[in-house]
């Protein structure tokens, strides 16, 4: 059943720490899985699709520096 696993933008937002807008800007340049219909109202995505996409993000083994806001 894992694999049926389903994520609604909320869980994407907390699990991956992007913001709504940048998740859908990452599907209109065709860089995130595209969403599945699950109702007439509602989407979602698959979590291995996302899981998958996670897996091909770069892995930088440098240090990334935190921002300082000023």
């Amino acid at each position: 059943m894992s694999d049926q696993l389903v994520y609604r933008l909320g869980d994407l937002v907390r699990v991956l720490s992007l913001s709504k807008t940048t998740i859908y800007e990452l599907i209109q340049q065709r860089d995130f899985p595209s969403p599945v219909r699950l109702t007439a109202r509602s989407v979602g995505w698959r979590a291995r699709e996302v899981n998958a996409w996670l897996e091909s993000r770069p892995q930088n083994k440098e240090r990334i520096p935190a921002q300082v806001s000023g």
